[in-house]
């Protein structure tokens, strides 16, 4: 009894389903009783010991033991809340489209499962306990969470709803991006898809920290990037989208403009003007593999930028196809063709565990069936993702339909 919370307590609601008496030195006996309609134990004294049919004045009350099944289940919360709104069984009966008898026994086995008496017959109508009441102000709000729940995740379910995540890299900003929220929004028009711009790294981490669902991210041959490193991030989905070719931009003044295709060699001599930094990583590299390293003069992250240097002869750049598909060149601004085609891969992430939800899958399935051809754009492979260091049994074979180019 030592450290237990002691109460008086005058109504007892009911009589003790159990009570046990055990003698002790001085006289007095210990009283046990399980009392169900307080769901509490209580002990009692009482000197001499108890008659039947005895009641007890001053208890002290200490919780039931912790392996006492207090678990609920729906129908009952629905029976108690049609009992509260009817006033009978024959009325929560009619109203969950059952017959008396069930409900009968299904409160009949709440009851022993619980400890607990949730309603009492007055008369020839039952009415709830406190604990029955208790349980039918809980009931409601329960039960109209559930349904709303459950009408938001059959609205996911059939598209009418959900939200999905993208990130992509700026020249998909302004060209595959806008296609593709179009064409969402004419096929899944309950589905919102919220946009992010990132460069491809920043893009990843965002994709594995659960911070987007979906990654637009492109790369360069032997490149560390998600999609082609040997040791990518684990549980990570990839799919190979479009292969964007590289052109170089020149002034019309140039000398070497009037070359069919441009020996990457033959510029070494030029001023270069240089994208964001992974983009002049990229340069630097395929210069050297010629022959030389590039002569950097000026680095921008900015389109319109670099086309303006180029337009006042300040220098040459390399840039993507899929940049130059919104641009309108000015005049004096050639694109020229390398004699040794240079590329980008455009790549699609997910983390594999979210493959299936409705509105992921549905915008995956959006991406993947994007023709290219729109922005002059190959088609990567066929399209068959791969899961990295993950379950290979149910992601590494799925494939999707696109339009050949």
């Amino acid at each position: 009894m030592e450290g237990s919370e002691v109460r008086q307590s005058r109504d007892l609601y009911s009589a003790p389903r159990a009570v046990s008496c055990n003698r002790i030195t001085g006289g007095y006996t210990a009283v046990h009783a399980v009392l169900p309609a307080r769901n509490t134990r209580v002990l009692g004294w009482s000197h001499p010991p108890p008659t039947r049919g005895c009641v007890l004045t001053t208890e002290v009350a200490m919780p039931l033991e912790s392996d006492t099944d207090i678990s609920l289940d729906l129908q009952t919360l629905r029976i108690v809340r049609a009992i509260a709104e009817t006033g009978s069984i024959t009325g929560a009966a009619r109203a969950l489209g059952t017959t008396q008898p069930a409900i009968s026994q299904h409160l009949h086995r709440a009851e022993r499962r619980l400890s607990m008496t949730l309603v009492v017959k007055q008369g020839r109508s039952v009415e709830l306990t406190d604990i029955g009441v208790l349980l039918s102000r809980h009931a409601g709000g329960v039960l109209d969470a559930l349904q709303a729940a459950s009408i938001e995740l059959a609205g996911a379910a059939n598209l009418r709803s959900g939200r999905v995540r993208l990130v992509g890299f700026p020249s998909a900003s302004s060209t595959i991006v806008p296609h593709l929220l179009s064409g969402m929004r004419e096929r899944h028009p309950g589905v919102m898809v919220q946009y992010t711009e990132s460069e491809p790294p920043e893009a990843t981490e965002l994709v594995v920290g659960g911070d987007a669902d979906v990654g637009l991210v492109f790369s360069y041959p032997g490149e560390r990037n998600p999609t082609h490193h040997p040791d990518p991030p684990r549980g990570l989905w990839t799919a190979d989208l479009f292969v964007d070719p590289l052109f170089v931009l020149m002034s019309r003044d140039h000398p070497l403009v009037d070359l069919p295709r441009l020996p990457l060699e033959d510029l070494e001599d030029d001023p270069w003007i240089a994208g964001c930094p992974r983009c002049s990583t990229h340069l630097i590299r395929a210069c050297e593999a010629v022959g030389y390293a590039p002569n950097i003069v000026y680095e921008t992250d900015n389109f319109s930028a670099t086309v303006g240097m180029v337009a006042a002869d300040l220098g040459i750049a390399l840039v993507p196809r899929l940049t130059l598909g919104t641009t309108l060149l000015p005049p004096n601004v050639a694109v020229q063709k390398l004699d040794s085609e240079i590329t980008r891969t455009i790549s699609l992430l997910v983390p594999a565990t979210k493959l299936t939800l409705p509105a992921v899958a549905a915008l995956t399935d959006a991406i993947t069936a994007i023709d290219g051809m729109i922005w002059r754009l190959r088609t990567a492979g066929d399209l068959r993702g791969r899961t990295h260091n993950a379950d290979r049994r149910m992601h590494d074979e799925r494939r999707y339909n696109v339009t050949p180019s």
